[in-house]
């Protein structure tokens, strides 16, 4: 049996979008009942357009290889473990750079990411859940995805600096109103 063929990254991004903006909805309700801050929906309709992009480049398009065009190798062998040393530059630039905006954003959408701890923390979560969706691609349709350690420290500092950004941005008094509802917190540790 050999079974090739391509997802593409409309419809998949379509319902993840969807999916996304129905919480998104859920959570507005919750907050008309509050009486929270508007501003955080519209944080937070920017973080599911900024995640919908973050799967494009992430996952797609897929190719599905299974049968004898799969790939032979064994699971571990699509994991580079080295950290560093095996570093791509240009990827591991892109990989920052993607995750500048996560950075600036998950304090604004949360409201309760207050250091530069919780943001990168909360960047190494997202960036987890990013390779282990890859590698589990790989392992089930035959991708060629590879999951890299790399990766996750370029996301990381991506989100780090994303924040480090947010925080001096808010130190300048035209921005601080930004958040003058009280729900989130530049305040560095």
């Amino acid at each position: 049996m050999d079974i090739r063929f391509t997802i593409e990254a409309f419809p998949a991004l379509f319902i993840l979008l969807l999916v996304l903006l129905a919480v998104l909805v859920v959570i507005l309700q919750s907050m008309i009942q509050t009486k929270s801050s508007p501003k955080r929906f519209l944080f937070g309709a920017v973080m599911c357009l900024y995640l919908t992009s973050v799967a494009y480049f992430a996952f797609f398009p897929i190719d599905v290889n299974i049968g004898i065009y799969a790939s032979q190798n064994a699971w571990y062998k699509s994991i580079n473990w080295i950290p560093v040393l095996t570093a791509d530059v240009p990827t591991f630039l892109l990989n920052v750079i993607m995750m500048l905006p996560f950075g600036f954003l998950w304090p604004l959408v949360s409201g309760k990411t207050n250091s530069w701890k919780k943001a990168g923390t909360a960047a190494l979560i997202l960036s987890a859940i990013i390779e282990l969706v890859q590698f589990s691609v790989t392992q089930t349709l035959g991708s060629t995805r590879n999951t890299d350690i790399n990766d996750l420290i370029a996301n990381t500092l991506g989100g780090i600096i994303g924040y480090a950004v947010l925080s001096r941005t808010l130190k300048a008094s035209g921005f601080r109103s930004l958040l003058q509802d009280g729900q989130a917190s530049s305040r560095s540790c």
